[in-house]
């Protein structure tokens, strides 16, 4: 039995009485979070969902996703290999520590040696001042988990990131009081007060297993979070938060002058728009995330409920390389609008544009509307996600739709 929650923390798997629990959750941001493939336990294939969120955070995400993240993976369309997540050792085990440290960020943490930092990013945007991403996955491991295609569920690769998300407190709250405000907070977790030395601080608590950290210091808040939970869980969080310790915060570097994100938009519109006119796939791809980007479609004419469908997260390789070959072959042609149009998603405060282009890809006499989203990135513009417009009628009865290549692996389907 599967039981899917949704909810704005990330990912997380338990089982109990014999049923798979995956609690979807993420931080706000500013796009479509597509997931990995996964399978049961048995290995009786896919299971899907999809999780739409709002905007606070929308770089940790994409850093993790494509991104991005990116770290969003899956197994792949013709082989059933996981990833392999090593697990935490005992607490009480004998480890070898490294410190970690972030001068701007203003802290210091002490992780077992087969943790290695993955990415770290600094915002300049908002309550949002930066994060780091530490992963018990080598980088060998971590290049290979990107060379596979991913569905819609989490990839086990995920529980192998840890990350360090840093906010301004500029109202000075309580580490419980902004706990339970953040984009964190959930009905399934239960925020509960807790000590970090002399340091005050949060725990988000699920089943009894702390899934988050929030830890008030420097007049900020540092959360510790993995990407996603599984059980047993890959990271000793309370043992993490116990060497946790606030440094100075130094100054951040000179910020180089950012565009408007709709002339930034425009920009990338204007760069793709050359690149698929070139039939140049390199070029593509090089405005596209490192290591996945997401897929889906929407079916028309839109009935609620089932609005979307056919969730794939392409490696970027994959894609780049069908894409080459479509282009050689010259069945395939693509034509990108360069102007961005602004999608309003969210709700009252959070409310926030996103932007995309219009692009239409023609091949036998058949031509599908394809929306481009893109998305920002530790301070560069990427394509991060296709949005496929297809007739209801027309829907595959596979779970990936009527994908052919190079959304997909193979000459078409799944």
């Amino acid at each position: 039995m599967l039981r899917i929650a949704l909810g704005p923390l990330r990912p997380q798997y338990s089982t109990k009485d014999g049923t798979l629990n995956i609690y979807l959750t993420g931080l706000r941001c500013a796009r479509v979070m597509h997931l990995a493939s996964e399978t049961s336990e048995r290995g009786d294939g896919p299971m899907t969902a999809l999780i739409r969120s709002s905007a606070v955070a929308a770089q940790l995400l994409l850093v993790v996703a494509t991104s991005v993240a990116v770290v969003v993976g899956g197994l792949s369309l013709g082989e059933r290999q996981r990833a392999r997540v090593p697990e935490a050792q005992a607490a009480s085990a004998p480890t070898s520590l490294a410190t970690h440290e972030n001068a701007a960020l203003g802290y210091r943490i002490d992780l077992r040696r087969s943790y290695r930092p993955a990415t770290s990013s600094l915002s300049s945007s908002g309550d949002l001042l930066g994060r780091d991403v530490y992963t018990l996955l080598t980088e060998g491991e971590e290049r290979a988990n990107c060379m596979r295609d991913g569905s819609s569920t989490p990839d086990r690769a995920n529980a192998a990131y840890l990350h360090v998300v840093v906010f301004r407190n500029p109202a000075g709250l309580g580490a419980t009081d902004w706990a339970r405000k953040s984009p964190f907070a959930t009905p399934r977790a239960a925020v509960e007060s807790a000590r970090v030395g002399v340091l005050e601080a949060a725990r988000f608590v699920n089943e009894g297993i702390t899934m988050a950290y929030a830890i008030r210091a420097n007049d900020r808040v540092y959360v510790l979070t993995p990407t996603m939970w599984l059980s047993p869980a890959q990271h000793a969080l309370d043992d993490i938060a116990a060497t946790f310790a606030p440094t100075p915060p130094q100054a951040f570097p000179a910020a180089a002058v950012r565009a408007q994100p709709r002339e930034a938009a425009a920009e990338l519109g204007r760069q793709l728009f050359t690149a698929f006119a070139a039939r140049d796939a390199a070029a593509v791809a090089r405005h596209m995330p490192t290591c996945r980007f997401g897929i889906h479609t929407v079916l028309e004419p839109v009935e609620r409920g089932s609005e979307m469908c056919c969730i794939v997260n392409r490696s970027v390789a994959g894609f780049a390389d069908a894409l080459h070959t479509r282009f050689a072959s010259s069945d395939l042609v693509v034509l990108v609008d360069p102007e961005p149009r602004a999608k309003v998603e969210g709700q009252g405060a959070n409310r926030y544009e996103r932007f995309f282009l219009r692009s239409e890809w023609s091949e036998g006499g058949q031509t599908t509307r394809v929306d481009l989203y893109v998305d920002e990135i530790q301070g560069a513009w990427y394509w991060t996600e296709a949005l496929h417009h297809y007739p209801r009628q027309d829907l595959s009865r596979t779970s990936c739709g009527p994908y052919r290549a190079p959304w997909v692996s193979g000459p078409g389907g799944c």
